[in-house]
């Protein structure tokens, strides 16, 4: 199968699943590229790659999107306007974050990019990431979790994880899968933030983070990963390693280059963040200075105007094949209408290499590599400097050729996808590619074609559902109106109340009257004016007189009419 075909079957992974024929020809369009171009060299593995939606998002998970039904979100994480809230800066807070669908791939990486504050004098705060072999999202109930807490004396959270058995870091203590592991201090307790990484099986249990920094296993690195932002990836391969790597979002900015919309939308020029902290505004020399600010804050002078931005999205990062989208920089200060967006451009230097944090051999994971979940967990400190974090990206990014990656469509329409991938051998010469188009040409029209039968059954369903709902409104207004009228304490109906109703509907009924009094009193008002009308341009004598008769006439059965 060529790499043109490959790609193009796979293009129909990455999408959405009400894309239509527009689609259809692009991908078919794509078959036509020469074997090898499929995607740009250098890649680390293959030259095969697509990002997985229900595993991805930029800046924040937007409500309404298609992946916020994959994710679990408790305890105290949310997902804001610019980002998706982690940890707040409020002592005593837990981070729960999950993904309920299994990466379905045996070569694969996350990329993500965290951000926030961890004051002076935090010690006990912590950050988890975890790829487990275990389905947490499946197994979580918040309902039997918000039971035990509302009915424990101190309304303790604690209480209600320990009955869960999720007392290492919101997770079980001897979980299965890779633990990375962001911490305030290092391995001698000391005031140094850390990342470490760690690999278990389920054989050895964990009672907090500190434990995890004495384990022989761990591997681990002192870095400042929260004040201006770090981007991690960790990469998952087809033999079993796993790779944990990560680079500081402040040391890419240098040598980045920008499009600045003064009010928001329309580009007005770039400027180049220079190595040396200088601001280039159209390619002109450098003037000004920039800074990186925690929190993922960016001061910079622009046009002789300093100007404090808040950087969302992937920050600069260009992950695999894949295009990322929406890096930008809001203005914060001055705050002024209109406000300013910076918007990403690329690079006029080379980019930040990622420094390895963490290399597990081949077979540290089981192979071939089985189903795996992400997620994330936290705390923020029981002290009075809790750490806040938010997660401002996460891009997972499929490299294997002969899988989908993820479930994002029915099983019959899976395995007729998946065959299409795996019929490696058949596809050798011009008459078995002709054929592999028609198979795939005829899968893209089914695809659409249930798509739009999908979306019928849907507006159908939004329909009934719409009948339902008036219904429903009212069924409670009866419902309201009779617990208005009972009283508890008499076990009667309360008079009053009655009374009151039966007012409300006399009130009704006489309104309505006032309508019905006016609407005659129009008809009567235009009969008479119809007649004196008449009476003035009809013929004198015998034949006007008639006709007069018969206007009154047909006046009169009108007001019998509408007095009836």
């Amino acid at each position: 199968m060529s790499n043109a075909l490959r790609t193009a079957a796979a293009a129909m992974f990455s999408v959405d699943r009400h894309r239509t024929a527009t689609l259809a020809l692009v991908v078919l369009v794509g078959l036509a590229l020469p074997r090898g171009s499929a995607a740009p060299a250098g890649h680390r593995r293959n030259q095969t790659a697509w990002r997985l939606p229900h595993h991805s998002f930029e800046r924040t998970l937007e409500w309404g999107s298609d992946a916020v039904p994959s994710w679990l979100m408790s305890s105290a994480t949310m997902a804001l306007q610019d980002r998706v809230l982690l940890m707040p800066a409020v002592p005593d807070r837990r981070a729960l974050l999950w993904n309920k669908q299994a990466i379905e791939s045996k070569d694969f990486e996350v990329v993500f990019t965290v951000s926030g504050d961890a004051p002076k004098g935090s010690e006990d705060g912590s950050l988890a990431f975890w790829l487990s072999l275990d389905d947490f999202a499946g197994q979580f109930s918040e309902k039997a979790l918000i039971e035990t807490v509302m009915s424990d004396p101190n309304k303790d959270w604690n209480a209600g994880f320990e009955k869960a058995g999720l007392t290492f870091l919101s997770n079980k203590p001897d979980f299965k899968g890779l633990l990375v592991l962001f911490l305030p201090f290092d391995g001698k307790q000391q005031s140094r933030q850390t990342v470490a990484a760690i690999w278990c099986d389920g054989s050895q249990k964990f009672a907090k983070a500190a434990d995890v920094l004495k384990d022989p296993k761990v591997k681990m690195v002192t870095t400042d990963w929260l004040q201006f932002g770090t981007q991690v990836k960790v990469e998952v391969q087809k033999l079993g390693a796993i790779v944990v790597s990560k680079r500081d979002i402040e040391s890419r900015l240098g040598g980045s280059v920008w499009s600045w919309a003064p009010d928001g939308e329309h580009v007005k020029g770039d400027f180049s963040l220079t190595p040396d902290r200088k601001v280039s505004w159209k390619e002109g020399p450098a003037s000004g200075s920039w800074q990186s600010l925690k929190g993922g804050k960016l001061q910079v002078t622009i046009e002789g105007t300093e100007y404090l931005l808040r950087m969302e999205g992937s920050a600069p990062a260009s992950i695999a094949t894949a295009s990322v989208e929406g890096n930008s920089a809001f203005q914060e200060l001055p705050d002024v209408l209109p406000k300013g967006t910076a918007f990403y451009g690329g690079k006029d230097v080379e980019d930040v290499p990622w420094q390895k944090i963490a290399a597990f051999p081949a077979n540290t994971m089981p192979v071939p590599v089985p189903s795996t979940f992400i997620g994330f967990s936290g705390y923020t400190g029981s002290g009075t400097a809790p750490m806040q974090v938010d997660l401002n990206m996460l891009q997972t990014i499929n490299h294997d050729e002969h899988v989908i990656g993820e479930d994002g469509m029915s099983s019959a329409d899976a395995a007729a996808w998946r065959k299409v991938l795996e019929d490696e051998a058949r596809y050798v010469d011009q008459a078995s590619q002709k054929e592999a188009l028609a198979r795939l040409t005829k899968l893209l029209v089914d695809h659409v074609v249930e798509d739009e039968r999908m979306g019928s059954e849907l507006n159908g369903q939004l329909e009934k559902l719409e009948v339902r709902m008036q219904s429903l409104h009212s069924e409670f207004g009866n419902y309201l109106t009779a617990t208005q009228a009972w009283s508890a304490e008499t076990e009667k109906f309360n008079p009053e109340a009655i009374r009151s109703h039966l007012g409300s509907v006399k009130t009704i009924l006489t309104n309505g009257k006032a309508a019905h009094d006016a609407k005659i009193d129009a008809i009567n008002t235009a009969a008479t004016a119809l007649k004196e009308t008449h009476s003035k341009s009809m013929f004198a004598g015998e034949a006007g007189k008639q006709k007069v008769l018969a206007v009154v006439q047909q006046a009169q059965t009108v007001k019998d009419s509408a007095a009836a």
